[in-house]
């Protein structure tokens, strides 16, 4: 009965001759069943979160599987759905990034420039928006996600063509409250000016797989003060920070668009606040994104 059930699930999803695969839920389908050809199953091990979207729901994240994706209606009026990544070699997904092997200023830098593996990052992905559009989008009030937290932090990526918008909470009564990491980052909301911000705001990126021109044109594992190559803005209003960047031709840009457009390469970014002074030091990881093998041709116009 069980076999049955699977040869139902594969008929409702790809009826008769397979049709042109033209968006995201056709590409998950084929890699689906692509996955399932090449193992076998048996009644008590097979995966049931991967057995049927209609019974089950959707997959969760491979970094933190008690997170959901929290994309909305409203969202999709928007954005092109961009899945979270449920297993590991998906394509054309999101992910949690958890900052292993990233280092960063140690208590002593200043003195020593000895550099120390980071914590986790100090906030929580909440979701990540990628589209096509040729103008700046209206992030905060066009993106909705539900927080669990005081304060929604959004990076805003703009490229030539391309807008990537990633989203992270900070949860409540989190443990960094009150260290140095965090009335640092308190400062960089509540207190900084604009060109205070600059000077603090880096970005690491990570290249996990990619091409050999990828890893020679990639900052890989380098930290990048954004601002000394991008217009960056800042916006800040109640329950929301965002940080919105403006790659246009920098050399992280086309890096970065050169990824995207290449539909092979998996890397991470990072951002962090440069600790610049004693009572800034240890640095610690903000926020962390993995984007995986984006196809582009499945990205529509906002």
């Amino acid at each position: 009965m069980f076999r049955t059930v699977l040869r139902c699930c594969r008929a409702a999803a790809s009826p008769g001759e397979p049709a042109e695969i033209k968006t995201t839920e056709d590409v998950e389908q084929v890699e689906f069943w692509e996955h399932y050809d090449k193992r076998e199953y048996d009644s008590y091990i097979f995966p049931p979160a991967l057995l049927c979207q209609h019974i089950c729901g959707p997959c969760r994240s491979v970094s933190d599987s008690s997170e959901e994706d929290s994309s909305t209606q409203a969202d999709d009026e928007y954005f092109q759905i961009f899945p979270k990544r449920c297993r590991a070699d998906q394509k054309h997904c999101w992910d949690a990034a958890d900052g292993t092997g990233v280092v960063v200023r140690g208590p002593s830098y200043l003195s020593n420039r000895k550099k120390i593996d980071s914590q986790r990052p100090m906030l929580k992905l909440a979701g990540v928006r990628l589209f096509h559009a040729s103008q700046r989008w209206d992030t905060i009030h066009k993106c909705s996600w539900p927080k669990d937290g005081k304060l929604m932090f959004l990076i805003h990526a703009q490229l030539p063509t391309l807008q990537l918008v990633a989203a992270w909470t900070a949860p409540k009564d989190s443990d960094w409250m009150e260290s140095p990491e965090g009335l640092l980052f308190s400062r960089f909301v509540n207190r900084m000016t604009t060109e205070e911000r600059n000077r603090h705001l880096k970005m690491i990126p990570r290249l996990i797989e990619g091409s050999f021109l990828a890893r020679q044109t990639m900052p890989n594992n380098k930290p990048v003060l954004i601002a000394r190559q991008c217009n960056v803005t800042y916006t800040h209003e109640p329950g929301y920070f965002e940080v919105s960047i403006d790659l246009g031709s920098s050399s992280i840009g086309n890096a970065l668009n050169s990824l995207l457009q290449s539909g092979n390469s998996m890397f991470e970014l990072f951002f962090l606040l440069e600790g610049q002074a004693p009572q800034e030091l240890p640095e610690r990881l903000l926020a962390g994104v993995t984007l995986c093998r984006v196809s582009t041709s499945l990205i529509t116009k906002a």
